[in-house]
């Protein structure tokens, strides 16, 4: 079982998206008090995704920009 620091640390995202993931529903997790626990095999299963924004669109300042 992994805490969600080490899911975050895996996956090179925040802990705060690793929550996200689990509340709407992407990462399946249990409540073990106040922490949520992955298992090795949820975190497998999550597609990978690169870090950053998707091809083909542009930040916010660079859409005020054009």
């Amino acid at each position: 079982m992994l805490t969600t620091v080490e899911v975050a640390q895996k996956l090179g995202i925040s802990v705060r998206r690793v929550q996200v993931l689990i509340q709407v529903g992407l990462l399946p997790a249990t409540k073990h008090g106040r922490d949520w626990l992955i298992t090795e095999q949820d975190l497998a299963q999550m597609p990978r995704r690169s870090a950053g924004w998707p091809r083909g669109r542009k930040r916010k300042a660079e859409d005020e920009s054009a």
